[in-house]
């Protein structure tokens, strides 16, 4: 069985480390394909003068249709209301969870399956090993064809036993004409090629029991064990499959703690310090809070993103946390901090005038129709995936997020959810 420990890239685990800078992130306003919009600045459409009377005729009978075509025409959005307390007084960030320590277990001989643990499944039947089965320490998970093996080693043990016969006998001569060369009955040439001899067949039995040896652990390998107590996370075998060394037959991790990753950029990093305590929270279970330790500082920025790694490991004794799931951070503010309104980054927008500048589009409706409303703003610092915005809009206002880059000021609006 060969464990091959998996490890994490930098950066990429967490969302909060994917994210660009606001200036990679910022949607370009583009026309939209409704003929019936108007971007600033556009010459509008002109029609022959018979189309245009016969667009009056059309019109003359259709007007119980009009509310109906202004809905058509206003743009579906959707939206977020701004409030001060949206951070809640403190940095949030999004992390991945991966297992503290995972192993993928590969057979080190080639053969077929010939079978897979199996345990006792929520309907009172056996059946094979399955992802999310836990498995404990040396615990055989499946065997390999052992008979090539099991023949090798008994191939080998006979070659032990007629190395140790030989040199029994070459041992016996050496110590024989030893005594003999005393009383001058032989010569030196024949001790010496007793010895010799003697030397020889001690060799060949090391050679023979490292042989031995060799095939044991081959036979050992037909049988997948555990390396700790854990949990199945896949199994890529059934009984029958035909396996090579080095192919993956299960994937296990130990999730009795578990490692939120996460991304920080240098203003927020210097204010942190290994096994400092931070608690975090998931959709699956929105009414708990889980605490956890700091377990890693990075001391490089991804390259990309600027943001440094952070590692929080967090303690999960029930096994209630599992790999993969979506963890919000939070992080305290230090009393440097930038302060400002979390906005979206996708609600970024550039503005026509301003190809350098930054805006939003809110939600207006000032003469009871709801239309988009242009708000330069100036950004602050990016928060896991929102950016503070310092300046340019106000809480309570509803910044336009999806459709935020088909709209243009005044745009009429239809706000979806």
């Amino acid at each position: 069985m060969g464990p091959g420990p998996s490890r994490r890239s930098s950066g990429a685990s967490c969302w909060s480390s994917s994210i660009s800078p606001p200036g990679q992130r910022i949607a370009t306003m583009r026309e939209s394909s409704d003929p019936g919009w108007r971007s600033p600045g556009r010459t509008p459409q002109r029609f022959p003068v018979p189309e245009v009377v016969l667009l009056l005729l059309a019109g003359c009978g259709c007007g119980h249709r009009q509310a109906q075509s202004d809905e058509e025409a206003a743009v579906p959005v959707t939206v977020v209301t701004l409030t001060e307390n949206a951070l809640d007084g403190a940095l949030h960030y999004s992390a991945s969870l991966e297992a503290t320590q995972q192993v993928d277990l590969n057979s080190r001989v080639s053969g077929s399956i010939v079978s897979i643990t199996e345990t006792v499944g929520i309907d009172g039947e056996e059946r094979e090993l399955q992802s999310g089965d836990p498995v404990s320490l040396d615990q055989v998970l499946a065997t390999v064809d052992d008979r090539i093996y099991q023949a090798q080693v008994s191939e080998a043990r006979s070659g032990v036993d007629g190395a140790k016969a030989a040199l029994a006998s070459s041992e016996k001569a050496y110590r024989r004409n030893t005594t003999l060369i005393e009383d001058n009955v032989i010569s030196q040439a024949e001790l010496d090629q007793s010895k010799d001899q003697y030397d020889s067949d001690k060799a060949q039995l090391a050679r023979a029991e490292h042989s031995l040896h060799e095939a044991k652990v081959q036979l050992s390998y037909c049988s997948l064990k555990s390396p700790f107590d854990g949990v199945v996370l896949s199994c890529d075998v059934s009984v029958g499959t035909l396996v090579s060394a080095g192919v993956r037959v299960f994937s296990i991790a130990d999730i009795s703690s578990m490692e939120a990753m996460f991304g920080v950029p240098a203003h927020v990093l210097v204010g942190l310090k290994e096994g400092q305590v931070l608690t975090a929270t998931t959709d699956a279970y929105p009414h708990t809070a889980f605490g956890g330790r700091i377990t890693l500082l990075g001391v490089s920025a991804d390259p990309h993103s600027r943001l440094f790694d952070v590692d929080l490991t967090l303690p999960n004794p029930d096994r209630r946390l599992r790999v993969g799931f979506v963890m919000g951070v939070r992080v305290p503010r230090g009393d440097g901090a930038a302060r400002g309104l979390p906005v979206p980054l996708d609600s970024i927008v550039r503005p026509p005038d301003d190809p350098k500048g930054y805006a939003v589009f809110v939600v207006t409706d000032d003469d009871g129709t709801p239309k988009a409303g242009l708000r330069k703003v100036s950004l602050g610092n990016v928060v896991g995936n929102s950016i503070l915005v310092t300046d340019g809009i106000q809480s309570g206002e509803r910044v336009i997020l999806r459709g935020a880059n088909v709209v243009a000021d005044g745009t009429e609006v239809r706000l979806t959810h």
